[in-house]
């Protein structure tokens, strides 16, 4: 059995909240937000850090779903924005992309 070392980042301490009222908040819709992939990604950051290989997925995800909540508003959607990380975390990915 061959063991695999992802090398891990730490985030801001605001996204950890995030995607923990995230994952609290999307129990109260019928229809609950975020896909499977955004829950664990929601999971991941709970621990304070991501695997590396989310980090292109996750400014993805949070640059079009900011962009999209800023035009048309919606619970859900921002329950799912705040599961991969919010604001705090796309700020801190942009600002390391340069």
């Amino acid at each position: 059995m061959e063991l695999i070392i992802l090398s891990t980042m730490p985030i801001p301490k605001q996204a950890i909240k995030n995607a923990k009222n995230a994952l609290r908040k999307r129990n109260q819709f019928k229809d609950k937000p975020m896909t499977s992939s955004g829950v664990k990604t929601a999971k991941q950051l709970t621990t304070g850090y991501y695997s590396k290989n989310r980090e292109g997925k996750i400014y993805s995800f949070l640059a079009r779903s900011i962009k999209a909540q800023e035009k048309n508003p919606t619970k859900r959607r921002q329950v799912a924005i705040d599961g991969w990380g919010g604001k705090s975390l796309y700020n801190y990915l942009k600002k390391k992309r340069g």
